[in-house]
Order: structure tokens, then sequence, then C-alpha cells
């Protein structure tokens, strides 16, 4: 048998003997997760592609991102999806990765997925040289090992947020539901609706606009499971339509309403509507329902009942045609203002009073009211004898 002998220098065993115990160490440690780091350009083809998109995009003729235009918004898809690539199915949570990488690139594109789907991902790609030109969105998605992707044509976008679910649908597995904010309507919230097909190859555009959910410029929206089934609704804020009879100036919080839509085999349908509570809202439906006649539900939004026998008196429930009640101006500063000036033109006479709304049970109603005189202008805050009660000192008359 052979024997090791002892090297003669005591300082060159010590060493030998360290690094076997090194390498025995290293042998029984468990396999490590791999740590995803920070993308940078993998070679070459990514910085040529890059380039050539660039100069296509700086020769681009007119606005939009079709036709000829189309290839220099192909490139950057390209080149997205061969960063998607590297990163590997297992880490596309990282996906956001990318978006760095590119637009270092001097490149101009937005990247997101959802969580809970991660392997589901849109890619907005904007010529960086025309602000004012449409965009082109991609799909990025894996059939198997082929990771394939689809682009369709936006207008100018930004912020685009993706959500992604299994439906279970027969012929589609899969949905994404797309929310962005359009640049040629400040404020303006876009929604798309894809759908995968059967096989995978490809997806289905149910709604985009003009077909689906209508919202405006003012509108807020997001996808969420409000049933917990595990498939998404689709939850509008939105302006409600106006009243004839009811004015409201642009510096006081409109009448909103929430709308509900839930996904259908035609796409997103309108399942439920109904009024956001709120100073203006309590207002418009006690407005409203004197005009019907309805007096006890009109009753229902005042804090003191026996008060609509002063209404009737001031002939409130004959307020009629546009702009009968007419909000002057309400609390500053608050974004759920407590009272408002309001101008009601009766048959016999056209007064303003100031009225104050609380809270009560959950719900908007009507405080109190006092009329506004204007013979006089009002004494000064804090004057004895001010005659409004105490949450009510200090407001303009």
């Amino acid at each position: 048998m052979m024997t090791l002998k002892t090297p003669q220098h005591p300082s060159l065993f010590a060493l030998l003997l360290a690094l076997v115990m090194l390498v025995s160490t290293w042998a029984v440690l468990p396999a490590c997760a791999q740590t995803v780091k920070p993308w940078t350009p993998a070679n070459d083809t990514l910085w040529a592609l890059a380039a050539q998109a660039k100069v296509r995009f700086q020769s681009q003729r007119g606005d939009s991102a079709n036709g000829p235009n189309y290839e220099a918004f192909e490139m950057c898809a390209e080149a997205g999806r061969r960063l998607l690539r590297s990163l590997g199915r297992q880490h596309m949570l990282q996906a956001v990765a990318i978006e760095p990488t590119l637009d270092s690139l001097g490149l101009d594109v937005e990247v997101t997925n959802d969580p809970n789907l991660p392997a589901i991902v849109f890619m907005l790609v904007r010529n960086p040289y025309r602000p004012k030109s449409d965009a082109i969105g991609y799909l990025y998605w894996y059939r198997g090992p082929d990771l394939r992707m689809q682009g369709t044509s936006f207008p100018r976008t930004q912020h685009p947020r993706l959500h992604s679910w299994w439906s279970g649908r027969n012929g589609s597995p899969y949905s994404a539901g797309l929310l962005f904010t359009r640049l040629t309507q400040p404020d303006s919230v876009g929604f798309r609706l894809f759908r995968m097909s059967a096989d995978g190859t490809f997806w289905n555009l149910i709604d985009y606009e003009g077909h689906g959910p209508r919202m405006s410029g003012h509108a807020q929206a997001d996808l969420m499971d409000v049933n917990g089934d595990g498939q998404p609704e689709l939850v509008v804020f939105d302006r409600a339509e106006a009243d004839s009879f009811l004015r409201v100036p642009n510096d006081v919080p409109q009448l909103l309403a929430e709308y509900l839509y839930t996904e259908s085999n035609e796409g997103f349908v309108l399942h439920d509507a109904r009024p956001v509570p709120s100073a203006t809202s309590a207002l418009r439906m006690f407005a409203l329902m004197l005009q019907r006649g309805d007096r006890e539900s009109a009753k229902r939004l005042l804090m003191k009942p026996e008060r609509m026998l002063d209404a009737l008196a001031n002939g409130w429930d004959k307020a009629r045609g546009p702009g009968a009640w007419t909000i002057e101006y309400g609390e500053e500063g608050q974004p759920w203002p407590q009272w408002y000036e309001v101008k009601i033109r009766t048959p016999l006479a056209t007064k303003k009073y100031i009225f104050h709304f609380y809270i009560q049970d959950g719900r908007w109603v009507i405080r109190d009211w006092i009329a506004v005189q204007a013979s006089a202008p009002p004494p000064p805050h804090g004057t004895p004898g001010l005659s409004l009660p105490d949450s009510l000192r200090g407001m303009r008359k």
C-alpha cells in the first residue's frame, strides 16, 4: 500500500491539509438557489438590435406604429425576448429587471407582469424620439420551452398594469387584463382584455377602446378579486351622469359612481352600479326625492326629520328645471367637504342656504341648513351674536 510521506516543510504540509479539508467541506454543503442579478447586456447582438432600432425610430414617418414603422418596434421586442429567455422561466418574477437594461441602451420601454402568474409578461415599446407617436405592446408567454411574443398597437400610453389569471374557459385557458394611462387624454384610463387560444399559440383581443367597459377621462380602475373566486372583477370609480336640476361647479367634489364589471363570454360586462356616498350625493338624493314627492325617503336623508316641514314651507318640492339647485361653493381645502352654499330656485323665490352634512350610521345625511341673509354682510368670525351653530362658524356667506 502506498504511504504518504510527510513533507520536510511543516508549513507546506499544513497548507495542503487545509486545502483538503476545504474541498471536503464544499462537497457536503447543500446546493443554494441561484441569485438573480441585475441585468447587463448579454452580448453584442443586444447592442446591435438596439442600435438598428434607434436608427429606424429616428427615420420614422408619421405617428403610426404600423406599416414600415413597425420594424423598429419589432427589434425592441426581440431584444426583450432575448433578455427574458436568458432570465429563464423559473425567474420570470424578475422580468421587470430587463426594463432598465433596455432603457440604458437608449430604448423606451415599460415592463410589467402579475406576481400571481409571472410567466406572462407585457412590454410596452415607445419611440424614444417621437413622444407623440403610437406605441406597441407585446405579450410574452411560454408554450412549452418556446418563449413566444405577440404585439398589438396602442395610442400614446404609459404606466401599463397587467393582471393574469386562469379562466378555465373552453378554448381560452388564460386571460390577461391590461390597465394603462392614455396620454391622448390626460389621466384617462384604458382597458384591454386578452384571452389565450386553446393551443396556447396566440392571444385574442376581446375588450378594447370602443368595445367593453366605458371609462371617462376622470375614471380610476383596478382589477381585483372581489368575491374571492380566484378570478378578478374590474372595479371602476367614475363621474356619475349629471342631472340637469343640480349644478355642481368644477371646484366642488363631483358626483361619483362605482361600477363593477364581471367577466363573461363576451368580455367584461356591467354587473352593478351605485353612487359613491358623499355630501354631494346626499344633497342630490334629497332634491330628487322632493321632486318625486317621496317625502318619506327624503326624511331619511335628514338628521332631524322634523326639518321636512321647513323644506316644504320653502317650496323646495316645487324646485324643478335646469339649475333649480345650484351648489355655489363648499368647504375649501377639503376633499370630502361637510358644508355647501346652495342656491335654490322655486316658483316663489330664489334663495341661498348653507347646508351642513354629517355621517350618521355610516351614511351621509343633511344635518341642518340656514338661510343666507344677502341684505347685510356677515359679522366677522367670533363676533358675539352670530346666529350660526358652532359647527358652521367661520364659513363664508
